[in-house]
């Protein structure tokens, strides 16, 4: 939604883009008016892709693909085996500008979330032992075993690398290896592009931690559709004796749906609603049958279908309150500048991008992500307290849109193109 928002805009301040992005095999199609070009990728271990070895099929694809383009700018919004350095180096090669925007925490982190052993948040610096034993930790290892496995040289790990699965406690001892590579191909990506994008202050702060120079980094934060962002509230459901709480997202426990049902479950407030509007992807199918259960159990709890983007922001004005309970690093969320969008105050998570957007005490609340103590008593102060709320709605300012990523983008656009004419002179 983010990069399909973003060309629009660009198309409109007379930007010709396009789209490539990996697929199953190479085509062209138009999406919504955006010329897409899908990059056939190679066959590749699961071990490789988690940490973004690079697919030499998609390489030589896109490769192609530049050659027959012929981009002034190569804008790469992930960092993948089929996003690769490979593809970093195929860009500069052919003379564009390279651009790379840190999306999320998988980027550089092998766990994924940014959160150091699942419990706190990390600084993002890329350390192989700690990485090593945050990564293992994460499999399922104790946590001092982790630490133990973390010691292991990549010369003892490396015969592991030829074998085609490892199956159990061995494939561990190929981790510190995995990471040790991973993290040096994270370096020469960010080091090869031209300027990076954070969304977000912790994301800088990440990627300064991580070598790379202040000048080559721009700060700028999602933003939404302008249709979306209007300068009137949009029309509000009448207000009832209920308290109304909604959840837009994906159905994943590291959004934190555990949290926030077991805390709607210890509030004793019979008039309180949770809504939770799912999206379902593969893998997250015994959560959804856990949550569907728990509906059936207490009715206050209501399982409906996702809601198509358009119309997210004019369905959620029709709630008291959209809850952000995420147990990860968020880079953004869209989801909290579509709730401001609608006028809705924010429960979210005291994490990353949530932190940085929602004003505690001012347009929401923030609270501690997994203590389910602390979201029951927000929940049940909010709900007992009408007029805290109001307030609450009433400081809330119209989010950013992508007219400003846009205008933000097509400066650092501009300054690259420049630069390469002086260059050429």
């Amino acid at each position: 939604m983010y990069v399909h928002a973003l060309v629009g805009q660009l198309q409109d301040m007379g930007v010709s883009s396009s789209v490539a992005a990996p697929g199953a095999t190479s085509d062209e199609y138009e999406h919504h008016g955006v010329r897409v070009h899908r990059f056939a990728v190679g066959t590749q271990r699961p071990q490789d892709m988690a940490h973004g070895f690079a697919d030499e099929v998609a390489a030589a694809e896109f490769e192609r693909l530049v050659k027959r383009l012929r981009p002034q700018i190569v804008h790469f919004h992930a960092r993948t085996s089929a996003v690769s350095e490979l593809l970093m180096e195929i860009g500069r090669e052919a003379d564009a500008g390279t651009v790379f925007t840190y999306h999320t925490p998988a980027a550089s982190c092998a766990r994924g979330s940014m959160m150091l052993f699942g419990a706190e948040p990390c600084d993002g610096r890329i350390d192989q032992h700690r990485c090593t034993a945050c990564t293992c930790a994460a499999l399922g290892m104790p946590r001092i075993l982790a630490a133990t496995c973390a010691t292991v040289p990549n010369l003892l790990a490396a015969p592991l690398a030829v074998l085609p699965a490892h199956p159990g406690p061995l494939s561990r001892l190929n981790i510190p290896r995995l990471i040790s590579e991973g993290s040096g191909l994270f370096r020469k990506f960010v080091d090869q592009a031209d300027h990076t994008i954070a969304v977000c202050d912790w994301v800088r702060q990440v990627l300064m931690i991580n070598g790379v120079s202040p000048d080559k980094i721009t700060v700028c934060r999602q933003g939404l559709s302008s249709d979306l962002v209007t300068g009137e509230p949009p029309v509000v459901m009448q207000k009832s004796e209920e308290f109304r709480i909604a959840y837009f997202g994906r159905i994943d426990s590291a959004k934190g749906l555990e949290t926030l049902t077991s805390a709607l479950a210890r509030c004793n407030n019979s008039n309180v609603s949770l809504t939770i509007h799912g999206v379902l992807q593969d893998g997250h199918e015994e959560l959804n049958d856990k949550l569907k259960g728990l509906s059936q159990s207490d009715t206050r709890l209501r399982i409906l279908p996702s809601v198509a983007h358009e119309n997210v922001v004019k369905t959620m004005a029709k709630y008291d309150l959209i809850a952000v309970p995420s147990q990860v690093l968020e880079t953004g969320p869209l989801v909290v500048l579509e709730a401001f969008a609608a006028r809705v105050p924010v429960l979210g998570s005291n994490l990353g991008g949530i932190a940085e957007l929602v004003r505690h005490d001012v347009d929401g609340l923030l609270i501690e992500p997994a203590n389910v103590d602390a979201w029951n008593r927000a929940i049940t102060f909010l709900a007992s307290n009408p007029s805290y709320v109001e307030r609450l709605r009433s400081n809330i300012v119209p989010p950013r849109t992508m007219v400003e990523c846009a205008n933000d983008m097509f400066a650092v656009y501009t300054a690259i193109v420049d630069k390469a004419v002086a260059r050429s002179c």
